[in-house]
């Protein structure tokens, strides 16, 4: 069962005819005046909405840069610890060989 799948310049013909054949837009001159109008108006108050942004731009630089410093200091102090920290496995293996296998009472635990 084989299907046409078109190729890359039947597409592009394709879509060259279909630009062709749509029908010019049909703007007045007080359409065209309102829109740059519009779009005046939001270049004037631009400014004023970028001002209202900043401490939000500003506060999310200091997240990430905090955020940084952060994983830089738990990387070192993970460092730190296993180069100069106690042995832990040497540690728990001494604790159980020194102390035989049983089952040990709630009140002996509470009490040592």
């Amino acid at each position: 069962m084989d299907r046409h799948k078109p190729n890359h310049e039947s597409i592009d013909d394709f879509l060259r005819k279909a630009h062709a054949a749509r029908p010019e837009l049909e703007l007045s001159a007080q359409w065209q005046a309102k829109l740059m109008g519009e779009i005046a108006e939001l270049s004037r108050r631009s400014p004023r909405m970028l001002q209202l942004e900043e401490p939000i731009r500003a506060f999310t630089r200091l997240m990430f840069r905090f955020a940084m410093a952060g994983a830089f200091v738990a990387a070192g102090l993970l460092l730190y610890a296993h180069l100069y920290g106690p042995d832990l496995n040497r540690q728990a293996a001494g604790v159980i060989l020194e102390q035989p296998v049983s089952p040990v009472l709630l009140e002996k635990l509470i009490w040592s």
